[in-house]
C-alpha cells in the first residue's frame, strides 16, 4: 500500500482517510488516493510504493517523485528533468511547478523533456 507525506501547504482534512494532515504527516492510503493526493493535490509527495518499487528499481531512480521545481533554479530544474523517464511524473512536476514559482522557463524545460520521451 503506498505511503504519501504532507510536505506543501497548510493544513487539511482528506475525507477519504478521515484524518487532517499537517506538514510531515504520513499516511498508509490506497493506490487511486496516492494518485490523487500527490498527482492531483500536489501537497503530498509519494514516499513508499509497492506498486512502484519494481518500476524505480528497475530504472534506478528511486528519487523521481522528489523533484520539488520550486526549490531548484532553472539549471537545476533542467539537470533534475534530464533524469525523469516517465511522462507521469512530469505532470506531476508541473502541476508542482504550477502550485510554486509558476515560472514560464520551467514549464518550457518540462515541455521540452516531455517532447523527448515522447519522440
Amino acid at each position: 500500500m503506498p505511503r504519501v507525506e504532507k510536505t506543501r501547504g497548510g493544513k487539511v482534512y482528506i475525507q477519504s482517510v478521515d484524518r487532517f494532515f499537517e506538514l510531515g504527516d504520513q499516511a498508509d492510503v490506497d493506490t487511486d488516493e496516492a494518485s490523487y493526493l500527490v498527482d492531483e493535490r500536489g501537497d503530498f509527495d509519494l514516499v513508499d510504493s509497492d506498486a512502484t518499487d519494481a518500476s524505480a528499481d528497475a530504472s534506478g531512480d528511486d528519487e523521481r517523485e522528489e523533484i520539488a521545481p520550486h526549490e531548484l533554479t532553472l539549471d537545476e530544474l533542467e539537470d533534475a528533468l534530464d533524469r525523469v523517464d516517465d511522462v507521469h511524473v512530469l505532470d506531476s512536476i508541473e502541476m508542482r511547478e504550477d502550485q510554486g514559482k509558476d515560472r514560464e522557463g520551467a514549464y518550457g524545460l518540462i515541455d521540452s523533456r516531455r517532447s523527448e520521451l515522447e519522440d
